[in-house]
């Protein structure tokens, strides 16, 4: 099983990869780890790395905290949801729970962009067919 780890502030979302073709998702704050569920693995990454370079049209979903969101992904079985910010000069990334709930957010510096996009740029290579 191969872990990734995409860090931003005080969060870090783990994405570990099944040999199934299945990735478990979990986001990690200090010492406290939550699992926010599954998908599969090229559907994930592609959606967060089309995310990240502009390739995604992002239809706008709402508000959350008065910012204008889009709907990145949701996760299996946990029922976990992501929604991105539309403003991606300050991207950020909110996390709701199965009840509707948001109960994290992740701020989305440029040079942890940077990062992220080399790391799901190599994923994706490896997991194409």
């Amino acid at each position: 099983m191969q872990s990734v780890h995409l860090n931003a502030s005080s969060l870090t979302i783990r994405f570990d990869i099944q040999p199934s073709g299945w990735t478990k998702v979990y986001l990690d704050a200090s010492k406290k780890s939550t699992e926010l569920g599954a998908e599969v693995n090229y559907i994930l990454f592609r959606k967060i790395y089309g995310f990240l370079n502009r390739q995604e049209i992002q239809t706008l979903s709402g508000e959350i905290e008065g910012i204008p969101v889009s709907h990145l992904f949701s996760l299996s079985e946990k029922h976990t949801s992501v929604y991105a910010s539309t403003d991606l000069r300050e991207p950020t990334l909110f996390f709701q729970n199965s009840k509707g709930e948001i109960f994290a957010k992740m701020n989305l510096p440029s040079e942890e962009i940077k990062t992220w996009t080399e790391q799901l740029k190599r994923i994706l290579l490896d997991l194409s067919p």
